[in-house]
């Protein structure tokens, strides 16, 4: 009995560990910038600052899953002063401004004295985090370190897109970087390994003169960096400039048929795939539902195994148009995203176009599959109660 007694308790304490070993987290000072500075002056350690945003929901995973790790709580409380501010409230918007945080979460490294070092953007694992923290403090690899390299004159291809790799948050930043560069390089080098890699990650301008290059010599760059990345590159770059006509005021319709023209003649092996594409977000903005679901008919004739925009597409429709036959064309579009994806926003997505289109028995059996499929998933499932309690009511 003693022993049974003994491999008992060994049993139980084993089992435990997993669920209370982690159980310290990083401890942010709760006060104002200007003391978190004077705290960090008076223990001779760099800051490191979360930079957040309420609703954001990688902030609030790296909260809930890097922050309360041991590693990274012994580490971080031992190597920095931690401080965390909500960039749309209080001090946050000063500092948001001070710092240039675009996006959520910004995870910045400042010294004492509150002057940039190192940042990082986005959630990520725990490993990742940590060597994050690492390079911070390394006075030869972090953001501060490449800044004095930088206007030393360092301008070597390898440098340049570590560099750049850096500040990848700051587009007008890279944009700037990237077309100084370039500007000193011939045209002929721009093939080497090194500026492909600036290229490929960088530049994003439809106009500059290294993606005409690209463009013009597309084969030649897919002989040596792999057909589907070029073609993937083209395609971004070409989106991009689409994108950035669509946001102008007052939009610019010779510009936008003029770069439709560039994709048709630019060799692009699917250059409708492109400007359907296109098209979808332009129509969807103007609000013109008609032309909305004809491109994205084109596009889907292309890609229909792009089940993040099939689900965006299917719910537009739902939400703005009573046609039946743009109805009918998006209960196929919902239905081949839950083939693809069966989770419970896109079954919901599904179950709501099948009750528009009048077809309730069927909406009550996949809004109830959704509801089951989300409890499976630990996900929360009120409000698909309440749509499917809606759909019975009626």
């Amino acid at each position: 009995m003693k022993k049974q007694k003994l491999l008992f308790i060994l049993f139980f304490i084993l089992v435990s560990i997993p669920v209370f070993s982690q159980h310290r987290a990083i401890q942010f000072t709760e006060t104002s910038w200007a003391e978190i500075k004077a705290k960090a002056l008076k223990e001779h350690k760099p800051i490191f600052m979360d930079a957040y945003a309420s609703w954001c929901g990688p902030c609030k995973w790296l909260a809930a899953n890097v922050f309360t790790n041991d590693t990274v709580a012994d580490y971080f409380n031992s190597t920095f002063v931690n401080a965390h501010f909500d960039m749309e409230k209080g001090e946050g918007l000063e500092l948001q401004k001070l710092y240039n945080v675009y996006v959520y979460p910004t995870l910045l490294f400042m010294d004492a004295n509150g002057d940039l070092i190192h940042r990082g953007v986005g959630s990520m694992p725990v490993a990742e985090f940590v060597s994050l923290g690492k390079r911070a403090v390394d006075p030869g690899n972090n953001l501060a370190s490449y800044n004095k390299r930088f206007a030393a004159g360092s301008r070597d291809a390898d440098f340049m897109y570590s560099y750049l790799d850096l500040n990848r948050y700051d587009d007008v930043f890279c944009k700037k970087v990237t077309g100084d560069y370039f500007s000193k390089i011939s045209i002929d080098d721009l093939l080497q390994r090194p500026n492909w890699l600036i290229i490929r990650e960088f530049v994003n301008d439809v106009e500059s003169r290294e993606f005409k290059y690209l463009v013009k010599n597309q084969e030649v760059f897919a002989g040596k960096y792999g057909k589907d990345t070029v073609t993937q590159k083209i395609k971004e770059t070409y989106l991009a400039g689409f994108k950035k006509l669509i946001k102008e005021k007052p939009f610019n319709r010779e510009a936008y048929d003029g770069l439709k023209l560039k994709v048709t003649n630019s060799g692009y092996s699917q250059p409708q795939e492109i400007i359907a594409l296109a098209d979808i977000s332009y129509y969807k903005k103007i609000k013109s539902w008609d032309k909305y679901a004809q491109a994205a008919g084109e596009y889907f004739s292309f890609d229909n195994k792009n089940t993040g925009l099939l689900n965006d597409v299917a719910w537009t429709i739902f939400e703005n148009v009573e046609d039946k036959g743009i109805v009918a064309q998006a209960i196929g579009w919902a239905k081949r995203a839950v083939e693809l994806s069966p989770v419970a926003g896109i079954m919901d997505t599904y179950a709501n176009l099948l009750y528009k289109s009048g077809n309730k028995a069927e909406a009550i059996k996949v809004e109830s599959q959704a509801i089951e499929t989300a409890k499976t998933a630990g996900e929360p499932f009120d409000e698909l109660e309440a749509t499917l309690k809606s759909m019975k009511e009626k």
